[in-house]
Formats: structure tokens, sequence, C-alpha cells
């Protein structure tokens, strides 16, 4: 199983050299295999939002860790 880059939002990229369809090797330094399906993923990366932690990703073929601090999210304001 492998996950994807599949959505980014350039405020949360900044100038970090990360692009659509990056294979994800890593997630805070446990292996993508330790996610046996996505579901195991969204609750885990629920608890890191919980725990407003900052995320570290490791994407094959890049050498730096790409960091994700924890932001707040927005609020949709309806009328």
């Amino acid at each position: 199983e492998s996950y994807r880059i599949i959505q980014l939002k350039p405020a949360q990229v900044g100038d970090q050299r990360i692009e659509i369809m990056d294979e994800v090797l890593s997630i805070n330094v446990r292996s993508v295999d330790s996610f046996p399906d996505f579901c195991t993923l969204r609750e885990f990366l629920a608890k890191s939002r919980e725990e407003a932690e900052t995320l570290y990703l490791r994407i094959k073929g890049k050498e730096e860790s790409f960091a994700f601090p924890y932001q707040k999210a927005e609020l949709i304001s309806l009328p």
C-alpha cells in the first residue's frame, strides 16, 4: 500500500519542494507500512490534530523531511 500527496495548500507548503502525487514514505518517523488501511491513517492524523502536533513527512526520492506545523482548520461562515 502506498500513500500519495493529492492536495496542497500554498500557505501550508510554503517554499518546500513537495508536489502532487509525491509518494509518502513515513509520517512522524512511522513508516506508511504501519498504517494497514486508510482508516488507521485517518485516526492517526485526527489524533495528531487533537494534540496540535507538527507532521513530519519523508517523501520518496527526496533527501529532506517536510514539516507541516499544526494549523487550526479554517471555518466557513455562511451568510
